[in-house]
């Protein structure tokens, strides 16, 4: 991605809500054609963001620049922008075509463009045959394709989507999201999107930024956001649950950790250091099996072991103290029961330091 010519870039907005700041001093670049994912918890500030970029909102300070040009004047029907709502907001009075073909309508095309390009978003989003039904007979996922397809249709230059899948339930969004990004990309359209779904975020996402109480804490891939967390929040609201501060660690510990080459770890270096331990880098020790040279050993108790499908969740106590919460595949020869004293061997590439400035 080019940094320094990107085709949407904010910098440094912010933004107070009755004093209270939710913005403070976001910037972020996006590429044309690039899928753009505002990931966080409830409050933190994603959606104002996508209002400020819309021209729904103003901030109190910053700037807005899409291709090359300063939005700050520009009213939002000027701005060739589509918004797609989570509430989907369609027009219950009108068919699916009717629905899709209205912001054309207002751009006062030809019938036949109108037509034309109704029938290619209607194909594009799987719903042909379904032109004249009423909005009312239609399913959650049918109504989410009516609202993406009514906003591709006026060839926007940035697709925003709210909380695109946040109305559906958990199985319907779990089928559609793959299918969101297919047609997404078929259409080269540049798409900044809010979810507080990281499993959405991960499918959908080319980049994705980890918003924190009106921060961006992290901006990434979602394969690099996933394998090196940069901060303790960003590691907890991905779902991890193991991390250390290093200065908790024991000396026992420190030295296994400069034994497989990790870190030195010295005491004035440990603080706004963590360790993250991800939940899928142990293994249990047997005697075949020792703690090999790129795996250190933990001695530890079995505190509770349930089945999960995929997977058997280890709760366990370490012996320095810790709380930790491991997998271990369904298929494993040996699963321990609460109670049970065992070694795991900890993978070193299943090791991350975080370092908090």
């Amino acid at each position: 991605m080019n940094s320094e010519t990107g085709y949407l870039r904010v910098t440094d907005i912010h933004k107070s809500h009755d004093e209270e700041p939710t913005l403070r001093g976001v910037k972020l670049v996006l590429d044309k054609g690039e899928i753009f994912c505002l990931l966080g918890p409830s409050g933190c500030g994603k959606t104002t963001l996508l209002r400020i970029i819309a021209g729904l909102e103003t901030p109190d300070r910053g700037a807005v620049e899409f291709d090359g040009k300063n939005l700050v004047n520009t009213p939002p029907y000027k701005r060739q922008f589509s918004m797609m709502f989570q509430e989907f907001a369609l027009f219950p009075h009108k068919n699916v075509a009717e629905n899709i073909a209205f912001g054309n309508r207002m751009r006062s095309l030809s019938e036949m463009e109108i037509n034309a390009r109704t029938m290619e978003m209607l194909e594009l989003t799987g719903l042909q045959g379904l032109e004249n039904r009423s909005i009312s007979e239609l399913s959650g996922g049918e109504r989410q394709r009516v609202a993406l397809a009514r906003s591709l249709a006026p060839s926007p230059k940035l697709l925003m989507l709210d909380e695109p899948m946040g109305s559906l339930d958990k199985a319907l969004r779990e089928r559609l999201v793959n299918d969101l990004r297919t047609i997404l990309k078929k259409v080269d359209v540049t798409v900044i999107f809010v979810t507080h779904d990281q499993n959405e975020a991960f499918i959908l996402a080319d980049r994705i930024a980890v918003f924190n109480q009106g921060y961006i804490e992290q901006i990434d891939t979602p394969e690099i956001l996933f394998r090196n967390p940069k901060s303790v929040f960003v590691a907890g609201f991905l779902g991890f649950h193991n991390i250390i501060p290093i200065k908790e660690c024991g000396k026992l510990m420190k030295s296994r950790l400069v034994e497989v080459g990790l870190t030195s770890l010295q005491p004035d270096q440990s603080q706004n250091k963590y360790l993250l331990i991800k939940p899928e880098a142990a293994r249990i020790e047997t005697d075949s099996t020792p703690c090999g040279k790129e795996e250190i050993s933990l001695s530890c108790k079995i505190e509770d072991c349930r089945f999960r499908g995929s997977v058997y969740q280890l709760q366990v106590e370490v012996d320095e103290g810790w709380k930790l919460a491991f997998h271990l595949p369904s298929e494993a020869e040996y699963v321990p029961g609460t109670g049970a004293e065992l070694n795991l061997a900890i993978r070193k590439n299943g090791i991350n330091l975080i370092e908090e400035t």
